[in-house]
């Protein structure tokens, strides 16, 4: 008796989360953090995203939500302080998004903007490793908005005293957990007494206090 072939199932196709979506070269997103604190805005505002980015796709995301930007940008009372307000204003007038509840569509900048000025902040201290021109024109155009910008290369502080790297990594961490950057503990850093007495020593050998230092280089 001859046995029957399956055919095998097509296989399901899975949903392209929201942060997915949004480009992420150029920022520094905090972790475990959501896009929205509300599934039910997520949910909302991915439907109406879907009108001009069928798919979703990164690129197509990066440049619609660039334009709203610039359209804030456009729209931005002088001196004005609170981003949410631009936001909001443009998105009354940009049509896929004009239907949306206030609210939303500044949550969503307002987290975008703030991973970008924590990747403009770690640039302080160290190289860049994200080729400024492989950025999407969302990064620039909040950089346009907020009128900050990568650094070309790290502060002379970090030059200056050497600091080791994994010190350096271990900050950026804690503030990727939301976390104060605790320069003088080295918070869970543990480094070896070599490592220790050449993070707190100037290149002439003179001991200076950590914390001191970098008071002014603070990420928080």
């Amino acid at each position: 008796m001859a046995t029957q072939q399956q055919t095998p199932k097509p296989a399901k196709k899975t949903k392209k989360t929201l942060r997915a979506a949004l480009p992420n070269r150029g920022y520094e997103f905090k972790d475990g953090r959501s896009v929205f604190e509300s599934v039910d805005d997520g949910t909302v505002f991915k439907a109406a995203l879907h009108k001009v980015a069928r798919n979703l796709h990164r690129n197509e995301v990066d440049k619609v939500l660039a334009d709203l930007t610039m359209k804030a940008k456009e729209v931005r009372k002088p001196r004005a302080t609170d981003h949410s307000g631009a936001f909001e204003e443009a998105r009354k007038q940009t049509p896929w998004a004009s239907e949306l509840k206030e609210g939303i569509i500044s949550e969503l900048l307002l987290g975008l903007v703030s991973a970008r000025a924590l990747h403009i902040k770690f640039m302080r201290f160290r190289p860049n490793t994200v080729d400024p021109r492989t950025e999407g024109p969302l990064a620039k155009g909040i950089d346009a908005f907020t009128g900050e910008q990568p650094a070309a290369e790290p502060e002379e502080h970090y030059k200056m005293y050497e600091l080791d790297p994994k010190l350096i990594d271990n900050m950026m961490e804690r503030m990727r957990k939301g976390l104060v950057a605790d320069w003088d503990a080295y918070s869970n850093y543990n480094p070896s007494d070599e490592e220790m007495e050449g993070a707190g020593e100037e290149k002439g050998g003179e001991q200076k206090d950590l914390g001191d230092t970098l008071k002014g280089l603070s990420l928080n």
